[in-house]
């Protein structure tokens, strides 16, 4: 029964990981034919563990985010600022599908990446304020900061597609990061003290290769 349940699994994240290969691609057709074929494996197979393609989609997108949260838990644990973790958090959701034919898909698909960024941005970006607050690690984050977050934040997912068009376009990464910042200050921290979070945040992304 073990040995069941693996071999599923591992026949599912072959498919999925044959339909982030046509996607790297570009490949335009993304197709159960085209994907079980790059895959290896039989066409009925596709159904045993999707319904259509359309979940597929959210799928992988849940999956690559996912593998980002893992990267960037185990990356932030060595910031001692939590309002740093945050704005380096920023940086690496900001740029997890910043390859060009990555970008283009996951703007055809809003709903399953707001759906995903909701699910794993708000309670890691809640725990590292209300530790801040709770050690009174910087006097310029209170809980009106906090407030403002959560009021602005539901607005800010929509703000994705047009971060997800700038790297289509090939825009410089760190542009992007300091652009979308400067002009949406989550915290609402003052503007000296949100500047120097920026470019620390850039230097310390700088020391990481982020995942592909």
């Amino acid at each position: 029964m073990v040995q069941k349940i693996k071999k599923s699994e591992a026949t599912k994240n072959k498919l999925l990981d044959s339909l982030w290969k046509l996607i790297l691609k570009g490949e335009k057709r993304l197709s159960v034919q085209t994907i079980t074929q790059k895959a290896g494996t039989a066409y009925g197979s596709f159904y045993r563990y999707f319904k259509n393609v359309d979940e597929m989609h959210r799928e992988l997108i849940e999956k690559r985010v996912y593998a980002l949260a893992e990267f960037a838990e185990e990356s932030l644990g060595v910031i001692k600022s939590p309002i740093l973790r945050f704005y380096v958090g920023y940086y690496f959701a900001l740029t997890m599908f910043r390859d060009k034919n990555v970008s283009a898909w996951v703007m055809k698909h809003p709903k399953f990446m707001n759906r995903t960024w909701h699910k794993f941005s708000e309670p890691t970006a809640e725990k590292f304020f209300l530790e801040a607050i709770e050690n009174k690690y910087s006097a310029d984050f209170t809980k009106a900061n906090l407030e403002h977050y959560r009021r602005v934040r539901k607005f800010v997912y929509w703000t994705y597609q047009e971060i997800l068009s700038q790297h289509a376009e090939g825009r410089p990464e760190d542009q992007i990061f300091i652009d979308f910042m400067d002009s949406t200050n989550l915290l609402d921290l003052p503007k000296k003290v949100h500047r120097s979070y920026v470019k620390k945040a850039i230097k310390v992304v700088a020391k990481f290769d982020l995942p592909d």
